[in-house]
């Protein structure tokens, strides 16, 4: 469990992306929107007023991707 770096506080490790990647293995038809909600769900990743921090993890998600640790499914809409 190696640290990668850290995000918005959250300390970002090699378990982190491995979860993430596992995430898109099994569901290949799922959006980034979503992919980036089921990944705050499940690190109970969530603002002081209980929102999710879904579009602070969907620019984690890029950032991971940019650097080459994962591969994020293809945009539904633009």
């Amino acid at each position: 469990m190696a640290e990668i770096f850290i995000y918005r506080k959250r300390q970002i490790t090699s378990d982190d992306v491995a979860f993430i990647r596992n995430l898109i293995i099994k569901q290949p038809d799922i959006g980034r929107c979503e992919l980036s909600r089921q990944v705050c769900i499940s690190w109970n990743w969530v603002q002081p007023n209980g929102y999710l921090k879904a579009i602070v993890c969907r620019g984690l998600l890029l950032k991971l991707e940019r650097a080459g640790f994962l591969q994020l499914p293809p945009r539904k809409s633009t």
